[in-house]
């Protein structure tokens, strides 16, 4: 299962941004919606996403880029801030299953403009997120398609350029597949481009339950897709990941903004060197 952690230093965790496991579809509970300016469906949209989806899992490569993150936490009385850079790796493997698994991690070069202290040296905060690599696009794709109610927004007569906007929802509790991830509160958003099909802004605003002591919160979260060619062939990764979690009487604000770019195929090569006479 693929998770979203904000995690404080403080030790208050706030879990739960996205589920990456299989869950089921029931096509008898799947209301109808009106089609996009393409004359599409939202059903074949959903199609359309979850081909991208599968494409993503079977075919993206191991990759490593560079990730640029400020994080913070800011009360009434302070504000504590860390900068840090690190060389980020996704890699992709299968259980024993079948299943497509992908683990993340990172290696510091810095926190603050200096070496970390050791090698060994982890991403601890004020805000920590993961897991939006892994399988991020699944909450609007097909396999969900029993989990959530989708609204589709109409475009601008004449501008058939106009980003195709989907939101969504969770369907009613008694209407819910058992599959699918823990019921919650939460408004989300998918923009899509019309020409490639593939989504470029995701974002997502929930009540965050497990902020801790500080009372009620609310937790919102954006992902920025952009095209990246790699092993000759495009794929859409994450270009910035911005996550805010601040509670609703103004008294607490963390946030994780990260920046992705330059990234690279993760392998090593070699050959071989005839020896000379």
């Amino acid at each position: 299962m693929m998770q979203g952690r904000l995690s404080r230093t403080a030790g208050l965790i706030a879990a739960g941004m996205l589920c990456g496991v299989l869950w089921g579809q029931d096509s008898a509970r799947r209301p109808l919606l009106p089609a996009t300016p393409a004359g599409l469906a939202m059903d074949e949209v959903l199609d359309q996403l979850q081909g991208n989806l599968s494409s993503y899992r079977s075919s993206v490569p191991d990759l490593f880029c560079n990730e640029h993150v400020v994080s913070a936490m800011e009360s009434r009385r302070i504000r504590t801030e860390t900068v840090t850079d690190s060389t980020f790796r996704l890699r992709r493997s299968r259980s024993e299953d079948g299943l497509v698994e992908f683990e993340e991690s990172r290696v510091l070069r810095a926190v603050d403009g200096k070496v970390p202290v050791s090698d060994s040296e982890k991403l601890s905060g004020p805000a920590v997120l993961s897991g939006v690599f892994s399988d991020g696009l699944q909450v609007v794709s097909r396999e969900v398609r029993s989990c959530y109610v989708y609204t589709m927004h109409p475009v601008r007569a004449g501008h058939p350029k106009d980003r195709i906007v989907v939101d969504f929802k969770n369907l009613p509790r008694a209407e819910r597949a058992v599959e699918c991830p823990p019921f919650e509160e939460t408004r989300r958003r998918a923009t899509i481009d019309p020409v490639t099909m593939h989504v470029v802004r995701l974002e997502k605003t929930t009540p965050d339950p497990n902020f801790g002591l500080e009372g009620a919160a609310t937790w919102t979260w954006t992902v920025d897709y952009g095209p990246v060619q790699m092993a000759g062939k495009m794929f859409w990764m994450p270009q910035t990941i911005r996550s805010v979690s601040r509670t609703d009487d103004g008294s607490y604000r963390w946030s994780f903004d990260g920046r992705y770019s330059n990234y690279h195929l993760f392998h090593a090569e070699s050959r071989i060197v005839p020896v000379e006479p």
